[in-house]
């Protein structure tokens, strides 16, 4: 009897350890992850299966592939029914670019778990990249079928749907139902980033009305969630709903200036155009016609503020909607008096979300300090300028620096303190969600955060205060002021930065210390330079008219600019303006670069799509090291890669 007890002591507290191991694991301590597994191992020999696959999940997030499927095989050996495992082993397959083997496989999964949505997430990720998108997309709206409300299936669908838009089948039959519940579930959950919400959103809307046509039912989509939090929460990238915005901009402001009151589905539009407007930060189309209409009812806005009425009437409602169509509330000249009106509904709304908001960020600006000891901002910083709110903002997946590098770059071993506390510096971070979302996911690590423009360091300040971030430091200053701080770092993020900086930034680093860094290619910002200049030809100076015209182009490089999701918000298109002023770099000058600061490039940033679609041009190089190699693979497939390096570099220890 005594002997059954110890028995099932041991197996329980093996069972434990490995429950522990994939808490670490997640948590991304795969050195303690590793050695839990290998104690429940010791603890129960006899039952082995569950501890041997997580021990495999751990190797391989180590990048040690073949001692991963060797732990795999081993634990389907002591229990073959484990379709996860099934689906672990796929996913290693397709990375290593064996599509046929990774599709038996994930088929082994669905059929020992006909009900498991993650077999069928990755039958779906096989079928993808062997070109069958019918039937990935098939596998992807059963799994959502089956588990609406789980965050894996509609965050799947989801992304399907952001890539590849929605199939002829899936419009004929009505599938884009299903696609369209999913993204609201995304919406919901705050799972997802805008980028991917908002493409996915624009492929579903443009199923659901023809709005190149410009005749869409006002109330129908003033009662469409989906298109109105598109507005409202995300910076829309699709130019044909760009496009119809416009239109619609200016349909409600002829149609209803000086209306003494606007009609429930027009208030709702109006309030939802305008805070796209502040999202995208005001680069609105706009001609002369509704420049003069847009003063008359700015002027009857401003009468009816300075008759100083307690009560307020449909029409000072209409107008401030109307007004914040196209200009920041917060910078009317009666902002305080618009404050305090009881307008109610979707105009108080928007007073709330706008006049309050720079309020706040004034305060929270006034307490960002310099970067060196606390004193007083650079003589080059701003006190003020345009700030770029953050838009659907995702909550990363917690864990360690190693961790997120190891998913990154399978096979690289990144350095051992990546594993803990370590000091991460983001130069030019503008309103910081980039700084926000690396505290957020490496908690263990501090995270310096500096730019040149207090408002917008106030902006993200207060947002990482919301956050309950307390491992974060916003301050002013210029890149290298960190020299004078005497303070080196262990990892860089200067992806918004000049590859002129490069030696620079190297002097910030400890031994053995890493630094991302984006570069444009000189495709990209050729082709940049010539949609700019196109629309700067009779623009006067305006980047409204430059990106009304650039839209409305049918060039080559015209359409290329607007497929870049950057485009359609002010802070994004300035830097692809720098981009096209600064011009790219080539792999040969890059290489250079890097020697000369005396780093080593240990590869390059990219998606699993992106990695496949090189591997089948180039498969010697998986961490995508040979810049020329990839210099031609990038000019070959522009819109594919972005048209940039996105290294990862380390300095010697």
């Amino acid at each position: 009897m005594f002997g059954k007890r110890k028995k099932e002591n041991q197996q329980k507290l093996a069972a434990r350890k490995v429950v522990e191991a994939e808490r670490l694991r997640r948590a991304g301590d795969l050195e303690a992850s590793d050695s839990a597994c290998r104690e429940a191992l010791e603890i129960d020999p006899d039952h082995r299966a569950s501890a041997l696959a997580e021990l495999g999940a751990v190797l391989s997030d180590q990048g040690r592939h073949e001692e991963s499927l060797a732990a795999y095989e081993e634990s389907l050996s002591e229990q073959a029914d484990q379709p996860l495992i099934y689906c672990a082993l796929a996913a290693m397959c397709l990375a290593r670019g064996g599509a046929d083997e990774a599709l038996l496989l994930a088929d082994k999964a669905c059929e020992l778990a006909p009900g498991l949505a993650s077999a069928k997430i990755t039958r779906a990720n096989v079928l993808d990249q062997l070109g069958r998108s019918e039937g990935a997309f098939d596998e992807l709206s059963l799994a959502y079928r089956v588990a609406p409300r789980d965050v894996d299936n509609f965050t799947a669908l989801t992304d399907f749907v952001a890539r590849r838009g929605l199939t002829a089948a899936a419009i004929r039959q009505g599938a884009w139902q299903d696609c369209e519940a999913a993204v609201l579930g995304a919406f919901h959950a705050g799972c997802m980033n805008g980028l991917q919400i908002a493409a996915a959103a624009g492929a579903i809307l443009c199923v659901k009305y023809d709005f190149s046509a410009g005749e869409v039912n006002q109330e129908q989509l003033s009662n469409d969630e989906l298109f109105i939090r598109l507005l409202q929460e995300c910076v829309n990238s699709n130019p044909v709903i760009e496009k119809f915005c416009a239109g619609l901009r200016r349909h409600i402001l002829m149609n209803n200036h000086h209306s003494e009151e606007l009609p429930t589905s027009v208030a709702r539009l109006a309030a939802a155009l305008a805070l796209q407007s502040h999202n995208n930060g005001y680069v609105l189309w706009t001609d002369g016609e509704e420049e003069k209409v847009l003063a008359g009812e700015e002027q009857r806005l401003g009468e009816v503020i300075q008759a100083a009425k307690t009560n307020v009437t449909g029409a000072t409602r209409a107008a401030l909607q109307l007004y914040a169509m196209y200009r920041p509330l917060a910078h009317h000249a009666d902002a305080d008096t618009i404050l305090d009106l009881p307008l109610g509904g979707e105009a108080g709304r928007l007073v709330l979300l706008t006049i309050r908001e720079v309020r706040e960020l004034t305060a929270a600006s006034a307490r960002v300090l310099g970067f060196v000891d606390g004193a007083p901002a650079p003589p080059g910083a701003q006190a003020d300028g345009a700030i770029f709110p953050w838009t659907h903002f995702e909550t990363p997946e917690l864990g360690s620096l190693m961790a997120y590098l190891r998913r990154q770059f399978p096979g690289y071993s990144p350095p051992e303190w990546s594993a803990g506390a370590c000091d991460i510096l983001i130069p030019a971070c503008g309103s910081g969600e980039q700084a926000a979302g690396l505290a957020l996911g490496f908690p263990a690590c501090r995270v310096f955060a500096i730019d040149l423009q207090r408002s917008a360091l106030g902006y993200g300040a207060r947002k990482a205060l919301k956050l309950g971030l307390g491992n974060i430091e916003f301050a002013v200053g210029e890149v290298m002021a960190a020299r004078d701080r005497k303070q080196r770092f262990h990892f860089i993020d200067a992806r918004r930065l000049s590859p002129e900086l490069i030696s620079e930034l190297a002097e910030l680093l400890v031994p053995g210390g890493l630094m991302r860094l984006d570069v444009a290619g000189k495709g990209h910002a050729e082709k940049l330079a010539s949609a700019f200049e196109f629309g700067a030809r009779q623009a006067a100076g305006s980047l409204q008219v430059a990106r009304r015209d650039i839209c409305h182009a049918m060039s080559e490089a015209c359409q290329y600019l607007c497929r870049q999701g950057d485009f359609y918000d002010l802070s994004n298109c300035l830097r692809l303006l720098a981009v096209a002023e600064r011009g790219g770099s080539s792999a040969e000058d890059l290489l250079s670069d890097i020697s000369r600061a005396g780093l080593r490039l240990i590869g390059q940033f990219a998606s699993p799509d992106l990695r496949a679609g090189y591997r089948t041009s180039c498969p010697g190089d998986p961490l995508l090291e040979n810049l020329t190699m990839y210099e031609g693979f990038m000019r070959e497939n522009l819109a594919e890669t972005g048209g940039a390096f996105r290294l990862l570099l380390q300095k010697p220890e």
